[in-house]
């Protein structure tokens, strides 16, 4: 629910797509915004595959926009083999 994931949502949404965001908290960061409501907000973390496997295993496309600089210890490196379908 950064900028980059808000964006892509918004636009994903005005495309007619049905549309789920992961995030920490899992609330919508613009509340009221009609598009925005139509978003699936879902809470959890993004590195534990137990949570995101079951929600790109039924979809037809993934984006993630999951950013940290310059953190080693935040096992993002394996978010790519989970959407992806290979790890």
């Amino acid at each position: 629910s950064g900028y980059v994931g808000r964006e892509v949502s918004r636009r994903a949404v005005r495309r007619g797509w049905e549309v789920t965001s992961l995030s920490r908290r899992g609330i919508n960061p613009e509340s009221g915004d009609p598009v925005m409501e139509a978003v699936n907000w879902v809470a959890g973390d993004a590195t534990d595959p137990n949570v995101v496997k079951p929600l790109v295993n039924e979809v037809d496309a993934v984006v993630h926009a999951v950013g940290l600089l310059f953190d080693v210890d935040s096992k993002l490196d394996k978010l790519n083999l989970i959407v992806s379908g290979s790890g």
